[in-house]
C-alpha cells in the first residue's frame, strides 16, 4: 500500500537536514509564527540556507513540484543559489557553501 502523503507539509531531506515547507494556516491559533490580522508574514525576511550539495537539494525541491522563485544561478560573487518563497511569504535563498559546488 502506498505511503499516505500530507499535501500541507513538504519535507525536503539531505542527510540530517530537513527543510520543511508547510502552510501557517495549519498551525494552532496560539502558535508564535501566527501574525496578527492584517500583518503580512515574512515581509522583509530573507532566510539563507547554506548546503553542501546544492544541486541535489534543488532537484529534490523541483521533484516535489514546488514553485521556484529564481532558478539555480551562479552569482557574481562565485556561489550558486536558487530562491523560493514558502507558502507564508518567507523568502528562502538556498546557496552553495563554496565556489566549487
Amino acid at each position: 500500500m502506498p505511503k499516505e502523503t500530507n499535501k500541507s507539509y513538504i519535507p525536503v531531506r539531505k542527510d540530517e537536514v530537513i527543510l520543511g515547507l508547510g502552510e501557517i494556516k495549519n498551525l494552532p491559533e496560539n502558535h508564535p509564527l501566527k501574525a496578527p490580522d492584517g500583518q503580512q508574514i515574512g515581509l522583509g525576511v530573507e532566510i539563507v540556507l547554506e548546503v553542501e550539495d546544492l544541486k541535489a537539494i534543488y532537484n529534490k525541491v523541483v521533484g516535489k513540484e514546488y514553485p521556484i522563485q529564481t532558478e539555480l544561478t551562479k552569482r557574481p560573487w562565485g556561489l550558486e543559489d536558487f530562491r523560493i518563497i514558502d507558502p507564508d511569504g518567507y523568502y528562502l535563498r538556498i546557496t552553495s557553501t563554496t565556489e566549487n559546488d
